[in-house]
């Protein structure tokens, strides 16, 4: 909902997943408040996710300086990679019993971040329904993948974001 809400000055149509008339009321919520709904500091929304699951799953996060610079001048991106981490990591213990989640973020082209979240979870089970969170990961990035590696018994969400060069 806050992916919804943290792009209301855009002209966007609304996600397939959410009901029309709850997007509406939404949006008029949203501009209500001048936009601020959903829109987060990166490193104070990075932190909350790690509390709020402390004691349940370790999350450890790599980012560089730079790429955190970044990503905190860019409020959309920043919501965006906020709203990628929460889901990855609640999937992670919710649908796999995972103790310990490592997310990376990364320049990887120009105009491409990577997103890594690795977890000790279970294996989870590729090709079944749907949730929630495919249709989310869908509409924030270019791509996305959910991959698990027997070597290191890891379940592996990648994700391909797009970012301005122009923040750069």
């Amino acid at each position: 909902i806050h992916g919804v809400l943290g792009r209301s000055e855009q002209k966007v149509a609304w996600p397939r997943w959410l009901p029309v008339a709850v997007f509406a009321v939404l949006r008029a919520f949203n501009d209500h408040l001048g936009g601020r709904f959903g829109r987060r500091e990166f490193a104070p929304a990075i932190k909350e996710i790690i509390s709020t699951w402390q004691g349940v799953c370790d999350i450890d996060v790599q980012i560089q300086p730079e790429v955190k610079k970044l990503v905190s001048k860019d409020s959309r991106l920043s919501m965006c990679v906020n709203e990628i981490v929460k889901e990855a990591v609640s999937n992670a213990v919710r649908h796999g019993d995972a103790r310990t989640a490592q997310v990376s973020l990364r320049i990887a082209d120009d105009g491409v971040l990577d997103l890594r979240v690795a977890n000790d979870g279970r294996e989870p089970k590729l090709g079944g329904r749907r949730g929630l969170g495919g249709e989310l990961f869908d509409e924030l990035t270019v791509d996305w993948s959910l991959d698990f590696d027997s070597a290191t018994d890891q379940t592996i969400l990648s994700a391909r974001l797009p970012f301005s060069t122009a923040q750069a």
